[in-house]
């Protein structure tokens, strides 16, 4: 293939109305003056165009380019004075609403994602205690859950097989109650267990939720039918290590980087993320 053919270089690029290789059409000297002529029946034998264009049956295709290249002289001189003349704009923060810097250097938004740190730190701190101490909720951990509805109501024993520890975050307990696509930014816990031989999903009551779990929280992360938690079993498995406190991965830039700090209050998040991280655990 040509286009990658050893010393195949580019074509110098040249005015598209009189050929000179030091200008483009929009910079061309003698153009406009052309055009002057042309545009009033005349047409300027001593131009330095090519003579080409001088002969007579090539005269409609002078006149064509000479107008158009004037044309596009004009609209880039037009263009040159408006960038002269016109103010710049003020840099506006996206994440404060603050003129003079944008989000690169906005000290609010430092600020607001080491508060984002602080708060996971202090929730996960609180989400082990309740989740894995409280709860019982761990690989290899048995549980009682009750399946059916009403009457039909059954208990039976559960064998947990899989939890999403890796990506709980202080978002968990976020409720997002009335936030229009709220789901975007609450973390749901995922709970799998094995009963009767059959793999499920796991949920809890209302009162097993609280600001460490949501109950929207649990909701979207268990889908429809679940069976639901009642009680921790005693178990021979080795609990979460407490490690998984003290792993704070450093990925909340993506939340200030998303949304302002304003539609962070609006939603409720702000005051979310400022209430955990005032907690001490």
């Amino acid at each position: 293939m040509q286009a990658f053919r050893k010393g195949t270089s580019r074509r110098a690029s040249s005015c598209s109305y009189c050929g000179s290789l030091d200008h483009q059409v929009n910079k061309c000297p003698i153009v406009e003056d052309d055009w002057a002529e042309i545009s009033h029946g005349r047409m300027p034998l001593d131009s330095d165009v090519s003579s080409w264009y001088k002969h007579g049956r090539n005269w409609g295709h002078w006149y064509q380019n000479a107008q158009q290249g004037a044309a596009k002289v004009v609209a880039a001189r037009e263009r040159a004075r408006i960038k002269k003349s016109t103010t710049p704009r003020p840099r506006k923060c996206g994440f404060c609403g603050e003129h003079g810097h944008t989000r690169r250097d906005c000290q609010q938004m430092k600020s607001f994602v080491a508060q984002c740190q602080k708060a996971n730190a202090n929730w996960r701190v609180a989400a082990y205690k309740r989740i894995v101490g409280e709860l019982g909720i761990y690989v290899g951990s048995a549980i009682k859950v009750e399946q059916g509805y009403g009457r039909d109501r059954q208990g039976h024993i559960a064998l947990i097989t899989s939890v999403n520890f890796d990506e709980l975050n202080v978002m968990t307990g976020y409720d997002g109650y009335g936030v229009q696509h709220h789901e975007e930014y609450l973390q749901p816990l995922k709970i799998e267990a094995i009963v009767n031989g059959k793999a499920k999903k796991v949920s809890f009551a209302r009162p097993q939720c609280d600001d460490v779990v949501s109950l929207r929280a649990v909701r979207n992360g268990s889908g429809w039918s679940p069976s639901l938690y009642i009680q921790k079993l005693t178990s021979n498995a080795t609990p979460l290590g407490e490690s998984w406190v003290r792993d704070n991965p450093d990925c909340w830039e993506w939340l200030a980087k998303k949304k302002s700090l304003e539609s962070l209050k609006q939603m409720g998040i702000y005051e979310h993320i400022t209430d955990w991280a005032s907690k001490t655990q």
